[in-house]
């Protein structure tokens, strides 16, 4: 009698073990959800901006180019992988940010091309080709209110595709996100 409640009991658990093996994201119970969570993307190198997927939707988006200051323009259409210069772009505050640009009374971001800086009021101006280092330093002379002065200033891309950029020495970073133009 034991023997046979033994064996009952053994071809109860390996039926039990057969269906829970062939259970799929289909026939789970209500209330019982998958694990969607993505899987998290790999490293970057310090300089490689970081890519879109075709999960990536775009909401730091630019107004058309025919709204854009001729700067804002060149920074947007840079080719970064071309160039190696991953920091060259249009950087704004926020993802709403972006829409602001060049538009009346906006004032964090930073237009970024190989000869310039403009950030609000300030245009900075440099002749040597930017470095391709992360972090890099830029020699700049700087135009604000009619006042012209050195600069260096430091940028920082960041590895989830950010910008930091370090005005003046003992000051915080003032940190960006990339800029696309719209499709």
């Amino acid at each position: 009698m034991r023997a046979a409640r033994m064996t009952l009991f053994l071809s109860a658990l390996m039926l039990a073990f057969a269906e829970l093996s062939s259970c799929t994201t289909a026939n789970l119970g209500a209330g019982i959800k998958a694990d969607t969570t993505p899987a998290p993307k790999a490293a970057q190198t310090e300089t490689e901006i970081a890519p879109l997927n075709e999960t990536d939707t775009v909401t730091a988006l630019l107004q058309p180019l025919a709204k854009l200051a001729p700067d804002t323009v060149e920074a947007a259409l840079h080719d970064n992988k071309a160039s190696k210069i991953p920091y060259i772009g249009v950087w704004a505050a926020d993802d709403a940010g972006c829409a602001q640009i060049d538009q009346a009374g906006y004032q964090s971001f930073a237009v970024i091309t190989s000869k310039s800086i403009r950030q609000f009021e300030e245009k900075c101006t440099f002749s040597a080709t930017p470095p391709t280092s992360n972090p890099t330093s830029i020699e700049a002379m700087c135009t604000a209110g009619g006042s012209k002065a050195p600069r260096a200033i430091t940028i920082l891309t960041t590895a989830i595709g950010g910008l930091q950029i370090v005005n003046m020495p003992a000051v915080n970073p003032v940190e960006y996100v990339r800029c696309e133009l719209p499709k």
